[in-house]
């Protein structure tokens, strides 16, 4: 429920990550695209089914930030409070005890079986603690990590690329900038983003050879410098060196800390580091020969709290 049709990368990866692990379960998937779910929801009721089980898209838009989709979680349950319900991986980021949390509550403790997969501690935590004690709050890594993306045969060129944000959730560091300009002097640097400007029908047919192509910019290049979350995790799963800086909600610090900190291809730049330690981690980067990354301990997780403890069953 809620599919992604706006052109973010991560976005449609999660989307493509869930199908996969459901159609692995033996499940007949039913997409409903969050541009029609407002009128798809009272024609779902007058055909539902005690066993139909509704999973909502997962990501970063839980909290106040991003309101309308947290409107479209909140209707989703007010609709099937009798149904199964799980909530795919995400980070929550609410402003206190916002009037939009307190909505939230209300409609979750209407439920009667209702899983919420969180992917970071903090949001674990955050989740255990303000939502209703019916909600089943499981810690699991974020879908995208699940994928195997690394391509032995994709050469490496001489190239950074920046997968850099643009919009509420960017943090602002002159750091950045301060490296961006030295790594210039060295390797061609090109600013793209997970995020794209240009508007393409994205189906469910289409969506993967979609994510191969921006993935290809991870595959071919020497090192990624990004501020995103997917950014990061993109480049875990192609296996490409990545320096990471945080965003402004802190979801990127989370998750690392959570699952990523002891991936040697990864860089992760905390607020106290000076730039002479940024081009100290840079240099580990660049004399790194660990590659490993457990992609499929990753989706084992992910299966075990739906199998076991959101009680999703094999069909």
């Amino acid at each position: 429920m809620g599919t992604v049709e706006y052109m973010n990368y991560g976005d449609h990866a999660i989307n493509l990550a869930e199908n996969d692990l459901l159609h692995d379960l033996g499940y007949d998937v039913i997409s409903i695209p969050e541009s029609v779910l407002d009128e798809s929801l009272p024609i779902i009721q007058k055909n539902l089914s005690a066993d139909d089980i509704f999973f909502c898209q997962g990501g970063g838009n839980m909290g106040d930030i991003w309101p309308l989709q947290e409107r479209w979680r909140q209707a989703i349950y007010q609709a099937f409070p009798n149904n199964k319900i799980v909530v795919f991986s995400s980070s929550v980021n609410f402003d206190g005890q916002s009037p939009m949390l307190l909505d939230t509550r209300a409609a979750i403790k209407e439920c009667t079986d209702i899983t919420f997969l969180m992917r970071d501690q903090f949001s674990y935590e955050f989740a255990v603690n303000n939502f209703p004690n019916n909600a089943n709050v499981q810690l699991v890594p974020d879908m995208v990590m699940t994928l195997a993306k690394a391509k032995s045969d994709q050469m490496r060129q001489n190239i950074v690329t920046t997968f850099l944000r643009r919009d509420v959730e960017k943090l602002a560091d002159d750091r950045i900038t301060k490296l961006i300009d030295e790594l210039k002097q060295q390797f061609e640097v090109i600013d793209r983003d997970t995020v794209s400007d240009y508007w393409y029908y994205i189906t469910p047919k289409n969506r993967g050879w979609f994510l191969d192509q921006q993935l290809k910019e991870f595959q071919t290049s020497k090192l990624v410098v990004t501020d995103r979350l997917h950014g990061m995790i993109f480049a875990a799963i192609t296996k490409t060196p990545v320096i990471v800086f945080d965003n402004d909600n802190h979801k990127i610090f989370h998750l690392y800390h959570t699952w990523l900190e002891n991936i040697k291809f990864i860089k992760f730049i905390d607020q106290s580091m000076s730039q002479v330690e940024i081009k100290q981690a840079f240099e580990e980067l660049m004399d790194n020969m660990n590659y490993d990354f457990p992609n499929e301990d990753f989706k084992n997780k992910i299966l075990a709290a739906l199998k076991v403890k959101a009680g999703i069953k094999n069909e």
